[in-house]
């Protein structure tokens, strides 16, 4: 019940996809709506595919992101739905953009498990160079770091870096480490997650109001 919680409350990240039971989507009527798209699978080519000619008329005036990264492991790949930072779920096939993304999802025959697959993250949110990292905690809370400042230090089980305006995930706890695997993130809007340890990062611009722990 913690992780399903933790899940609801973070900014997912990729790797969230082979730790939970997780997907999509609202109706996508909202023009101002921020929307992120996670796709864990060892087919990323067909994946690309079905995104353009399914998902794209949902959504035809927004200019999309995509980035990739390999995971050398076994794990259980899914699809995962983010929209204005909340977890919403495609499974219940309620909408059309829910029976869309239920489709990619037949198409991929995700959940399964998947044999070294690809991390494949879509959307539509604004990047630019970040200045502060907040790192929560589901047992420690949340804290504020500035990226201009090199270090090191760890949280519920999550070692992290601070290096040249880059922060990374060093070393983590869990069974199969795959937040360890994108690497540094230092635009605004990305994350990184660690499921079992319940930690989530996320680089902002600017401190926000709602921070309220500040570490240096």
């Amino acid at each position: 019940m913690k992780r399903r919680n933790f899940l609801k409350n973070s900014f997912l990240a990729l790797a969230s996809v082979s730790f939970c039971q997780s997907g999509f989507a609202k109706v996508f009527e909202q023009k101002t709506s921020n929307f992120e798209l996670s796709i864990l699978t060892q087919n990323p080519e067909l994946a690309k595919i079905l995104v353009q000619t399914i998902l794209k008329p949902f959504f035809p005036n927004k200019v999309l992101s995509f980035q990739e990264f390999f995971l050398p492991q076994k794990v259980v790949g899914d699809l995962v739905w983010v929209e204005n930072f909340s977890l919403v779920n495609y499974k219940n096939q309620k909408t059309e953009i829910e029976k869309a993304l239920f489709k990619v999802a037949q198409k991929l025959k995700l959940p399964s498990l998947q044999e070294k697959p690809t991390l494949i993250k879509i959307s539509d949110l604004e990047h630019q160079k970040g200045s502060f990292a907040k790192v929560t905690s589901q047992s420690q809370g949340t804290k504020i770091f500035e990226l201009n400042k090199d270090f090191q230090s760890e949280i519920s089980g999550v070692t992290f870096e601070v290096k040249n305006n880059k922060i990374k995930i060093l070393h983590s706890t869990c069974k199969h480490k795959i937040c360890t695997q994108p690497g540094e993130i230092s635009q605004t809007n990305e994350k990184l997650i660690c499921i079992p340890n319940c930690v989530s990062i996320q680089i902002f611009g600017k401190v926000k109001n709602e921070f309220d722990a500040f570490t240096l």
